[in-house]
């Protein structure tokens, strides 16, 4: 069985700059985001990305990221998600409900995993609703078998040293 990050909003931002990180690092990513031919320029060269084109806030896009999770026999081993609550204009962003609906959906493939949502939203009202997201998320899953981390930073080491923690 092979191990996986998952990295959702991987087309721009701290998200891109994640993926590839991990990926210099040797990790397996899959590279969620919906924006495909951006998805594909930046990672159809990477043989430790696969660009998956998917929202990952519908029930398609879940479908999608767990036929590959089946096909290739994997287990997720940290979840990032990147900016994927917060709304962008002119964008679809995952609203907190849809994070949470995507943990749940994927559970079944944590093997002790963690789970990282990313905030680099220095307004306080952001963080509070980011709070809310991290607590909620918290109580809706089971615990046992997953660790969730805030971050509070626009560092990708950092998120790359949480995952390398996992």
């Amino acid at each position: 069985m092979q191990d996986v990050v998952i990295v959702t909003g991987a087309s721009s931002g701290i998200g891109s700059e994640v993926t590839e990180e991990l990926a210099k690092r040797g990790y397996k990513v899959l590279a969620i985001a919906s924006r495909e031919k951006l998805l594909r320029r930046l990672y159809s060269f990477n043989k430790n990305i696969v660009p998956v084109v998917a929202d990952p806030s519908s029930h398609k896009g879940a479908r999608i990221i767990q036929e590959y999770l089946d096909r290739e026999e994997a287990a997720v081993k940290c979840l990032v998600y990147s900016s994927t609550h917060r709304e962008t204009p002119g964008t679809s962003k995952p609203s907190p409900l849809a994070t949470i609906h995507l943990t749940e959906q994927l559970s079944r493939y944590f093997a002790r995993a963690k789970v990282v949502l990313i905030s680099s939203d220095k307004n306080p009202l952001q963080k509070d609703l980011e709070q809310i997201l991290y607590d909620s998320l918290k109580d809706a899953v089971d615990t046992t078998q997953l660790n969730i981390e805030l971050i509070h930073s626009q560092s990708a080491e950092q998120v790359v040293a949480e995952v390398a923690a996992a």
